[in-house]
């Protein structure tokens, strides 16, 4: 036998962590996400700051040019 919810009665609780149907997503994903998230820009940091190291050294085409002034 199916038991149907009085519509006068609310819904019962549900945990909001858990709920799909109210658009949550479970906090366990969201920080998932937000830690992925950090991981990149982490990631995006690095290498701006190795590619900015890099255009600070000489190319190795002016190391061959003073060389050869020299």
């Amino acid at each position: 036998m199916v038991r149907r919810l009085d519509p006068k009665k609310e819904e019962p609780q549900r945990d909001p962590r858990t709920d799909v149907r109210r658009g949550r997503r479970s906090r366990a994903l969201e920080q998932a996400e937000k830690g992925e998230r950090a991981r990149t820009s982490q990631e995006s940091r690095r290498e701006r700051l190795e590619r900015e190291e890099l255009e600070a050294l000489p190319s190795a085409s002016s190391y061959q040019f003073e060389y050869v002034l020299r």
